[in-house]
């Protein structure tokens, strides 16, 4: 059978109005239908007051529920590589922003979710990311998370079944005391994490199982990790002190913000977080298998990539080529 395939459109244009207009239509058995279950956000900010959350679905490594942008209505598409900022911006593409009371922007329990090109926000502090809990990953490509949270931005935790993959992602933490990311084996690659809150976190809250971080860039928090965990972090570049108990195999401790990023304005509405050229992370990365593209959309280095989710580069975007590569990923 081939895939569903649905808009969501907030200004009711399209099959839905809502993501969870969309995931409350979807079948309840998506590998019993043969299907995947994708939605396709227009150009456009969909605001909500109440978590969306992604439940009560059968799926598999094969049939799944994927959020992604329709052709023309990403980040990809509408943002220029050395020109514009590389952060939460609703003119340049599909967003989703929780904008009242307490809970996350979209729950995802016991289902297989995939989302690419695709920016979250909250200016809320109690709003806690989460984007995978109990016994599915979370895949996520090419996707800018930005919220307030005074605990975690963002939740990749899962008990069984393959692990979370967190691509060409930007996270930014904006919660006084709040961690960049909470999980249970989670894959980051390619990863720009940045602190931009008063009295900064931690990078990772560790206590619930082990993360892989290959070439990541981590700046401005105040230390690694809450806890005494094992990561493995590999090819990547940060300003804190130390590792902790992390094995840091290749990797760049204490680099200075202002050579790593194009402007450390400390607010994360005006900060630009794209690589810039001079600094560790310009050319100190390490190719990993089957990720070939930045957030952009750009080509990476086959032999030495830019560390974080951007690459630096002569050459345009790939605009339309870059979602086309990113689709044929299988994430």
């Amino acid at each position: 059978m081939t895939d569903l395939v649905s808009t969501i459109d907030s200004g009711g244009g399209g099959d839905y109005t809502t993501w969870q207009a969309w995931e409350d239509a979807c079948s309840s058995d998506l590998v019993a239908d043969g299907n995947n279950w994708i939605g396709e956000q227009i150009d456009e900010e969909i605001t909500t007051s109440t978590t969306t959350t992604i439940s009560g679905i059968t799926t598999d490594a094969t049939n799944r529920l994927i959020m992604r942008c329709t052709t023309g209505s990403s980040f990809v598409d509408n943002a220029t590589p050395g020109t514009d900022p590389l952060r939460y911006d609703i003119t340049k593409g599909a967003a989703v922003r929780r904008t009242t009371n307490y809970g996350s922007v979209f729950d995802q329990v016991n289902v297989r979710v995939e989302v690419s090109q695709l920016q979250f926000k909250s200016d809320l502090s109690s709003v806690v990311w989460t984007c995978s809990t109990s016994t599915q990953p979370l895949f996520a490509d090419q996707c800018i998370f930005d919220g307030k949270s005074g605990s975690n931005q963002l939740v990749v935790y899962r008990n069984s079944g393959d692990r979370s993959k967190l691509t060409n992602c930007v996270i930014v933490s904006d919660g006084d005391n709040g961690e960049g990311i909470l999980g249970r084996d989670y894959d980051a690659r390619f990863c720009t994490f940045y602190c931009t809150a008063t009295t900064p976190g931690s990078v990772v809250a560790g206590s619930y199982g082990v993360g892989d971080f290959d070439n990541c860039l981590f700046l401005n928090f105040a230390d690694w990790q809450t806890s005494t965990q094992v990561h493995l972090v590999d090819y990547c570049v940060t300003d804190v002190s130390s590792w902790e108990s992390s094995t840091a195999a290749n990797s760049v401790l204490n680099a200075t913000v202002s050579d790593e990023i194009k402007s450390d304005s400390g607010v994360r509405t005006t900060c630009d977080l794209s690589a810039k050229a001079g600094g560790s992370s310009d050319g100190g990365g390490s190719p990993v298998s089957g990720v070939t593209i930045d957030i952009y959309g750009q080509t990476r280095d086959g032999s030495t990539p830019t560390v974080g989710a951007f690459e630096i580069v002569s050459a345009g975007p790939a605009g339309t080529a870059g979602r086309m590569a990113l689709l044929g990923m299988g994430i």
